[in-house]
């Protein structure tokens, strides 16, 4: 199964979402912010980042600095982003940079657990 960085600020979101993807066979990672997820990004590689837009308030986009270190470090890792705030212009944004998907907040974690597994090709 694949390794996966959770980066999310809210600490409800990273448990659930970690306990449910763990118990689908991956190793799961978790970071509360930025700096945390750049500590584990200049150190492990994971197949699949999945962070949320806005780590530090409504009005940024800190999720982006994660997708450029990953990009620089690491191009092959798969990268979905979930936001409460999707919009078209958003999204296509963060596909354009190299995001694999974006993903409106709340969607059931048995969706969030299959795009992942579509995204690093496990299939069972």
């Amino acid at each position: 199964m694949a390794r996966i960085l959770i980066v999310d600020d809210e600490a409800s979101i990273r448990f659930a979402t970690s306990n449910y993807l763990s118990a689908c066979g991956h190793h799961v990672d978790v970071s509360d912010g930025v700096d945390s997820a750049v500590a584990r990004l200049a150190t492990a590689h994971y197949e699949l980042v999945i962070a949320d837009v806005r780590l530090s308030g409504a009005l940024s986009y800190d999720g982006l600095e994660i997708l450029d270190v990953i990009r620089a470090r690491w191009p092959e890792t798969r990268v979905v982003f979930l936001t409460a705030y999707a919009s078209s212009l958003l999204d296509a944004k963060l596909i354009e940079r190299g995001a694999s998907a974006v993903i409106q907040k709340p969607t059931p974690l048995a969706e969030v657990a299959r795009l992942a597994s579509e995204l690093v090709g496990d299939r069972g």
